[in-house]
């Protein structure tokens, strides 16, 4: 299992920024284990600690763990991407 340390940035309020973990990645989006329970359609960025480099993801699901956890899962969007 892969574990990259990431923040999550909460859109609707820049400055609340949660510390979590991203426990799987491929380039169409990520699970994240977070403290936070995240809603359906939410749209956090993701700040990849090791390279500074931000993505916005759509939240697909959260999943509440037996720890009081939660895992989400972020779908990115292509159109971040677009040459301007």
């Amino acid at each position: 299992m892969m574990v990259i340390p990431v923040y999550l940035v909460d859109a609707e309020r820049l400055q609340a920024v949660e510390d979590a973990v991203m426990i799987n990645v491929s380039s169409r989006g990520a699970r994240v284990l977070t403290t936070q329970q995240w809603r359906p359609e939410a749209a956090p960025e993701l700040l990849l600690l090791a390279d500074e480099t931000r993505k916005v993801g759509k939240v697909i699901y959260c999943e509440a763990l037996p720890d009081g956890r939660f895992c989400i899962g972020l779908q990115f969007s292509f159109d971040q991407y677009s040459p301007v």
